[in-house]
């Protein structure tokens, strides 16, 4: 696995948004280094969860923004969230197995950043043209 590095393709040009995806960022690099470092299952998973949690509250935020200003692709979006925290949840570790194969290994930069630079740059987009300046898409 290897980490991943903020940098301006990964911007929506919203604050809150690029704020929490930067977040993500340093759990998911946390993540990293716990699989290649071959940590043990409990940590695996606990920083795993971390990442997790941090995205299922993210995606909730933003799925009420797509609500409250009626993103025409919501379900869409909402879908591929759904998607990434099934993806997320299946690298979890069983503690009891004696499998010491490290999936984690196998979870990708790309399961974050490909829906940062696609579905949410075009969420952001599409708040920039209906929020009215000063909205309060930051809560």
């Amino acid at each position: 696995m290897k980490e991943i590095f903020w940098d301006g393709r990964l911007e929506t040009g919203h604050a809150v948004i690029d704020a929490d995806h930067k977040n993500l960022i340093h759990l998911y690099n946390q993540v990293v280094s716990v699989a290649n470092h071959q940590a043990g299952k409990l940590v695996c998973n606990n920083v795993l969860d971390r990442l997790i949690e941090h995205a299922k509250a993210h995606f909730e935020w933003e799925e009420r923004l797509m609500i409250e200003y009626a993103y025409p692709e919501k379900e869409q979006h909402i879908a591929q969230h759904e998607a990434l925290i099934r993806q997320a949840m299946n690298y979890r570790l069983d503690p009891g197995s004696s499998d010491s194969r490290m999936p984690l290994v196998e979870l990708s930069e790309h399961w974050l950043t490909h829906h940062m630079v696609t579905a949410d740059q075009q969420l952001t987009s599409y708040l920039a043209a209906v929020v009215p300046s000063g909205g309060a898409t930051d809560t």
